[in-house]
């Protein structure tokens, strides 16, 4: 009796099939393995490409500087020009309480107040300060308040003291304080309000 040999499950394959599927897997990776190694290759190409243009923006971010002009356009410098405006409105005050007789304060040179105070202004302040028969002006005060930066305009607040000439007045000092609109964009002043009164003798 002849003995029946064991038939294994991959005898009926045809042997060119079993070969493709061997090779199918093998060329699955080399296929992998090549497009890997083009992709590197491609990156390492890209390094130096990549690195100039980091050298390029770490330079350009090195010598990057604020523009001035647009910085001084959006900043206002609302301290430096009260202080500019202090030195102007005192000076003014004080010329103008310093010998206020009509042969001093004449209408030619009342001209000069009027980026301050404003034509009408500075008339009138002529007009009520000779009525006063001033001798001199002794302290100005100037301070500020109620500034719109919208506008670029701001309440100046004058006030100084003086005194009278004691051959006409029988008060010997008085105080005047003003409320002027002063505009940064014009550069011009206005007289809103002017108060000037002699001290009464206790």
């Amino acid at each position: 009796m002849k003995k029946r040999t064991k038939k294994h499950w991959y005898a009926d394959f045809p042997p060119l099939l079993a070969i493709l599927l061997l090779l199918l897997p093998t060329l699955f990776l080399g296929a992998m393995l090549t497009s890997s190694i083009e992709h590197l290759q491609n990156v390492k190409q890209q390094i130096p490409s990549q690195e100039k243009k980091l050298s390029t923006l770490k330079k350009e971010y090195q010598n990057i500087v604020p523009n001035k002009n647009d910085y001084k356009r959006q900043v206002f410098d609302l301290q430096g020009k009260q202080k500019e405006l202090q030195d102007k409105y005192t000076k003014a005050t004080t010329d103008l309480f310093k010998n206020p007789t009509p042969d001093n304060l004449t209408p030619q040179k009342i001209k000069s107040f009027y980026p301050y105070f404003g034509k009408k202004g500075a008339k009138y302040l002529r007009k009520d300060i000779l009525q006063h028969s001033i001798l001199t002006g002794e302290k100005t005060v100037v301070t500020f308040s109620d500034f719109d930066i919208t506008n670029k305009v701001i309440l100046i607040h004058i006030y100084t003291q003086y005194k009278l000439d004691p051959d006409l007045n029988t008060n010997t000092s008085g105080a005047a304080y003003f409320d002027v609109s002063y505009n940064f964009t014009t550069k011009q002043g206005t007289l809103l309000n002017a108060y000037i009164k002699d001290k009464e003798e206790n």
